[in-house]
């Protein structure tokens, strides 16, 4: 009787660390699979973070620290004679390290500043008022009291409304729309 007592306690310890064991493993993977995405993105900051104020004009040093929740990225300029110049951030959280390097390069550039981007849907605007620029695929249309107060862009041609004013009255110089002439302000 007790033998077969100790055999099924033997056989259930042992069903249960099979079922047990996996679990465990599948969680220890899924914490450092989550605690590397962490450090990872950890890292990205501080790349991006160095890029927006050296981008914005902001003093940089040539090796800045950034803590994010209590974790340390490091991010140093790097003036390479072979490999050129190159931004990279090294962070680590808990045992993992990361590293990021990016090619920078001065020179000139081109931003996209717009506060609004479009699709071919275009803006109507009704009362509302967009803080920026906004570029649009599609039409640009709203009521008398919508304001834009950036630069308003319009891709779509397919027309050309008089009713529209910049704020500061309207401009006179030709326009040329899909082969005919208008003059503004009249």
């Amino acid at each position: 009787m007790i033998t077969s007592v100790v055999f099924f306690l033997f056989i259930s310890l042992t069903t249960i660390a099979g079922l047990v064991s996996p679990t465990v493993r599948d969680y220890t993977v899924s914490r450092l699979d989550l605690d590397s995405k962490k450090a990872y993105y950890l890292t990205e900051s501080g790349s991006e973070d160095y890029l927006y104020r050296v981008f914005r004009g902001h003093s940089v040093e040539m090796a800045e620290a950034l803590t994010v929740d209590g974790n340390t990225v490091t991010t140093d300029l790097i003036n390479d004679p072979i490999a050129g110049i190159y931004i990279e951030s090294n962070g680590s959280m808990t045992s993992l390290k990361r590293r990021v390097k990016v090619d920078f390069a001065y020179g000139p550039t081109a931003s996209f500043s717009y506060g609004l981007q479009v699709g071919e849907g275009g803006v109507d605007l009704q009362g509302g008022t967009i803080v920026g620029d906004v570029f649009s695929n599609g039409p640009i249309t709203g009521d008398n009291s919508s304001a834009i107060t950036g630069t308003a862009i319009s891709a779509s041609g397919s027309a050309v409304y008089e009713d529209v004013s910049n704020g500061t009255g309207v401009p006179f110089y030709d326009k040329k729309f899909h082969g005919s002439r208008h003059r503004s302000g009249e």
